[in-house]
């Protein structure tokens, strides 16, 4: 195959590609669907504003956790993984946003 047919072939299909896209996000247009955004990684975020190096190590700061926390717009996350992050920080199981609020406002 010659280099020339090669880089014609390689022109088309990135231009295919371009219109199958294009052809996508105009059919979500047109049903309704609309693409949520991925929310942000909770257990991450917590490891970096704690100050953690790794996320196994949380537990361990479980006051600093709870300051981090009581700061964040817990609204941006999902409860399951709000939950997740208080039973493995915590060991505690809580069914609401509003009960986690309580919770990180408690004194100890």
């Amino acid at each position: 195959m010659s280099p020339y047919f090669s880089f014609l072939l390689g022109c088309l299909i990135g231009i295919l590609v371009t219109l199958l896209i294009e052809i996508v996000i105009q059919a979500n247009r047109d049903t309704g669907i609309q693409i949520v955004e991925k929310p942000p990684e909770l257990f991450g975020t917590v490891r970096q504003k704690v100050g953690c190096e790794f996320i196994s190590d949380l537990p361990y700061h479980p006051r600093l956790v709870k300051k981090v926390l009581h700061r964040m717009d817990l609204e941006k996350y999902t409860i399951l993984d709000l939950q997740d992050l208080f039973w493995y920080v915590f060991k505690v199981h809580l069914h609401s946003k509003k009960d986690m609020i309580e919770f990180l406002e408690k004194e100890e």
